[in-house]
């Protein structure tokens, strides 16, 4: 009698455990350990940038708004190469502009330059606003007119997290083009406020074709 009921007891244990293996193989089925995709931010936008060209189609004024979390900025005004390697661009009377307030100004900036710019603790609605030059390069005879405008001579790292959407309003203008080293592809429109570029995360040279007999 003993013995029947210990096999009755082993059974048991026997049946717990296999009740329990398929209760933890089930729970593993259903969820695959990966955490659920988070949701899209409603609240995150483009940066918006324009620029405006002087008379010898350099770029005289430009800015650049975007909100971020990031406490410092990360500038930088690379050395191009490829189809840019002939622009030679100096970054001048640059101003960090934090929720309405100035908060740095930056020594001018030349081809491989980078600079760090703390923020206010809080801040978030940045605006950066500066002039450049050596952005224009000749592309036929000086009477002709014709050239290339380097459009953007300066990077801010947290102000291309989720593109750029670059205005840049002038009657010189008679394209817009994306550079990717030795690459060029058209990727402005025209609107009644001027061409208009959008790019993707990251960044990308814009350049304008541009006549300067206009």
């Amino acid at each position: 009698m003993s013995e029947l009921v210990g096999l009755l007891g082993l059974a048991l244990a026997v049946v717990t455990v296999v009740v329990v293996m398929m209760l933890l193989v089930g729970g593993r089925t259903e969820d695959s350990g990966n955490p659920p995709a988070a949701a899209p931010r409603a609240d995150v936008q483009a940066s918006r940038a324009t620029v405006s060209l002087g008379p010898g189609g350099e770029v005289t004024s430009a800015s650049i708004s975007f909100t971020t979390t990031s406490r410092a900025l990360h500038l930088s005004v690379p050395s191009r190469t490829g189809l840019a390697a002939g622009f030679e661009p100096r970054v001048e009377d640059v101003r960090v502009i934090a929720d309405g307030r100035t908060v740095a100004t930056v020594p001018t900036m030349g081809a491989g330059d980078t600079r760090t710019v703390m923020l206010p603790e809080g801040a978030s609605k940045i605006r950066l606003e500066y002039s450049g030059t050596g952005t224009f390069r000749r592309t036929g005879p000086v009477a002709e007119g014709r050239g290339l405008t380097l459009l953007t001579p300066l990077v801010v790292a947290e102000g291309e997290t989720h593109g750029v959407a670059l205005t840049v309003d002038d009657r010189a203008v008679l394209n817009v083009g994306c550079l990717a080293g030795d690459e060029m592809t058209t990727c402005g429109t025209t609107t009644p406020k001027g061409w208009v570029v959008e790019t993707g995360a990251g960044h990308a040279d814009v350049v304008a074709q541009v006549d300067l007999t206009n």
